[in-house]
């Protein structure tokens, strides 16, 4: 299913965060603090994982600026996963100090803060997914939730993961996808928690596929893949089925794709789904395909 970008609320935390997270009853305070999109993933050695991506707004954080110039705030992330009878199923929270030089700070207050954190679950599912940021200084939150599908690769079946989306080149180690990290950094609309891009931008992807067959006899893969752009239901954008090189690997049960799509020029101003579709020929006939969805923004 698509997965949704949600622009969350600032709120009065007067209770224990988690306790009210949990609960769902969170108060409405005005404007946004934090944008999120979360991705599902197998990591090796760790299991089933939802990644969450946040886009921090460095507007609404209390800043405390030091002699030398440097700026310091200090802000509280939690997130939970809940299963199919509301109850928690994995969480995460972590306690971010954060020291920006000036030009870091500058660069900050124009492009806000990008901050990963993984969840781990005991094993693959649908998740309901709540993520909440706290500024500790003046105690204003944002939170927004999402509906997650994490995989289960264990049945050896062809599977995709969550698509991270970015305005930059991706990284050729695939780190990023194979264990779990905490991390921030400066953001910008072309992060992967904002999507917003603009025609004529070349933006990058990168995804896992799970649990492509190999050929005993050729020591080859017939894995094929396919990128796909809507906008109100109906194709901007068809690109052409293209084979999955490989290489000499001999174990696909984790390959990691990535690639670059320049956005056309006459590409209209709203929101967009981007879709990957993967076949592979040698997987069982009523196994041989899976599809991932993930949304963007155009804006001139």
């Amino acid at each position: 299913m698509p997965v949704s970008r949600l622009r969350a609320r600032h709120l009065m935390w007067s209770q224990p965060a988690q306790a009210r997270l949990a609960a769902g009853r969170l108060h409405s305070f005005s404007n946004g603090i934090l944008v999120w999109v979360g991705c599902s993933s197998e990591v090796p050695k760790v299991g089933a994982v939802v990644r969450s991506l946040l886009y921090i707004d460095p507007h609404n954080l209390t800043y405390i600026e030091e002699p030398d110039g440097s700026h310091k705030t200090r802000f509280d992330i939690v997130a939970f996963a809940f299963g199919e009878q509301g109850t928690i199923v994995g969480s995460a929270d972590h306690t971010v100090t954060v020291r920006l030089t000036p030009e870091e700070y500058s660069q900050a207050m124009q492009m806000g803060f990008l901050y990963t954190m993984d969840v781990r679950l005991e094993k693959p599912g649908g998740y309901q997914v709540r993520a909440a940021v706290r500024d500790t200084a003046s105690e204003k939150a944002g939170s927004a939730s999402q509906f997650i599908e994490v995989p289960d690769v264990r049945k050896h079946r062809l599977a995709l993961s969550g698509i991270v989306l970015n305005g930059v080149l991706p990284k050729t180690s695939d780190r990023s996808a194979a264990e779990p990290q905490d991390n921030y950094s400066v953001a910008g609309s072309a992060s992967p928690a904002v999507r917003v891009f603009r025609p004529g931008q070349t933006i990058t992807y990168s995804y896992v596929i799970f649990n492509a067959e190999l050929d005993a006899k050729s020591a080859h893969s017939e894995l094929e893949t396919q990128l796909l752009l809507y906008r109100d239901s109906k194709p901007a954008y068809t690109g052409a089925v293209t084979p999955f090189k490989t290489g000499q690997k001999t174990n696909l049960t984790r390959l990691l794709a990535n690639g670059a799509l320049r956005l056309g020029t006459n590409l209209e101003q709203g929101e967009y789904l981007l879709q990957i579709v993967a076949w592979d020929k040698l997987a069982p006939r009523k196994r041989q395909s899976a599809t991932q969805w993930t949304d963007l923004e155009m804006e001139k």
